[in-house]
């Protein structure tokens, strides 16, 4: 894989041509005082430590996370209307699609799909608050997706 930068091209250098251009500045591994080469430091600690969400960003993030849901349930059920539209062979439009009223039956297949995502999606905040309020610590089990 070659790169362009500033006028000169790289390689990368998994490729044995590696060539680096003269006016790029190039990041000396780090070395110990007995001329060792050390390991790089690969998680950021202390002040070099990014900070990626702000107190109030995660209030922000679940709202926008829950509309997402939203909108996927909406999904699921214009394509469950599409899919019921097909099975009764009546020719899809958006017209059609618009105007379907699933039946009993349907609308509970529907609410039951809904409820499972709900329980999938958002299961590590119902476990550890189920698990606040037995006192005891709480654990995240694997939940297989199921569509």
């Amino acid at each position: 894989m070659r790169a362009l930068c500033a006028g000169r091209i790289l390689s990368c250098k998994r490729s044995n041509e590696v060539s680096v251009a003269d006016d790029i500045p190039y990041p000396s591994p780090p070395v110990a005082q007995d001329g060792a080469r050390r390991p790089r430091r690969r998680w950021a600690r202390g002040v070099d430590r990014p900070e990626y969400l702000q107190p109030g960003d995660l209030d922000r993030m679940m709202v926008m996370f829950v509309a997402l849901m939203g909108e996927v349930a909406a999904l699921r059920d214009r394509l469950d209307s599409h899919e019921a539209l097909t099975d009764a062979g009546v020719s899809l439009s958006t017209a059609a699609v618009e105007a379907y009223a699933p039946d009993e039956e349907r609308w509970a297949a529907r609410e039951a799909t809904r409820q499972a995502m709900l329980k999938r999606v958002l299961r590590a905040i119902t476990q550890e608050r189920e698990a606040a309020l037995d006192g005891d610590k709480p654990e995240i089990e694997n939940v297989d997706h199921a569509g």
